[in-house]
């Protein structure tokens, strides 16, 4: 999500170069990183940059063990320290502030215990909601939608 020059990233996955490649070919501040749930899938870049990595209360333990996020399960080493990384867990009813716009956390428990999808509401009347894994007919999938 980002306003201006000013951004968060949201589940950056495990892409950290083409993440810090974007990042720098257009000139942003990345203000922190933001979890929609602590799975592997989700956390594999988050130490990219030196910035808050936020994460619901309800996740908090699921993203320390390594065996749920999934890293000893599947055979992938850790590619970063957890005391290393700044580790900020959040409410329910978070939210954060990106330029003059607010980033909404909506608390959806399911797919994990402190699922969660975010919201920016734009000035100009759009919205635009991030989802994370969603099951649709069966099948997992990652969604952002415009509204």
């Amino acid at each position: 999500m980002k306003n201006n020059k000013e951004c968060y990233i949201i589940d950056p996955g495990y892409e950290k170069h083409r993440i810090i490649d974007f990042v720098s070919k257009h000139g942003y501040k990345v203000l922190g990183i933001l979890l929609t749930h602590g799975h592997t899938d989700h956390i594999g870049a988050i130490d990219a940059f030196d910035v808050p990595v936020y994460i619901h209360e309800d996740d908090y333990p699921l993203f320390i063990s390594r065996y749920e996020t999934g890293f000893t399960k599947y055979n992938k080493a850790q590619p970063y320290d957890v005391n290393d990384l700044d580790i900020r867990p959040f409410k329910p009813d978070a939210s954060f502030t990106i330029g003059s716009e607010t980033i909404n956390v909506i608390h959806t428990p399911g797919h994990t215990k402190g699922g969660s999808v975010t919201y920016l509401m734009m000035q100009s009347l759009l919205a635009i909601l991030f989802l994370k894994d969603l099951l649709v007919n069966g099948l997992l999938r990652v969604v952002a939608m415009m509204i």
